[in-house]
């Protein structure tokens, strides 16, 4: 089930971030714009999308430029829980959106 939060209710948590995304609106499948992952993430991230990461791909300093975009948009930030991830995303005025993935905590008891 998704479910729609806020910024301030679910701090963003820079340490489990996976992925940013910026681009045109619309899809975001990587047609409209560009996938960014973190070096820590890159295993995980060419799993779930079923093929490899490339070197091009990780940038570190691009990921935290893309958070710091979405931390300043402050309360037109969505944020979406739902499959084990949450999506902080913003849809800007000017026809493009920001989008960061951020992997959920391991439920209680259970090792990450």
């Amino acid at each position: 089930m998704t479910k729609v939060l806020t910024l301030q209710s679910h701090p963003l948590d820079r340490s489990r971030v996976v992925a940013v995304y910026t681009g045109r609106r619309g899809c975001m499948c990587g047609c409209n714009g560009e996938y960014h992952y973190t070096g820590a993430s890159r295993a995980e991230a060419s799993k779930r999308r079923g093929y490899e990461v490339r070197d091009e791909e990780v940038d570190e300093i691009e990921v935290a430029r893309v958070i710091d975009e979405v931390l300043a948009a402050d309360t037109s930030v969505e944020v979406i829980e739902g499959l084990g991830e949450m999506i902080y995303y913003v849809d800007h005025l000017w026809g493009r959106c920001a989008a960061v993935y951020v992997k959920l905590p391991p439920p209680q008891g259970v090792a990450s």
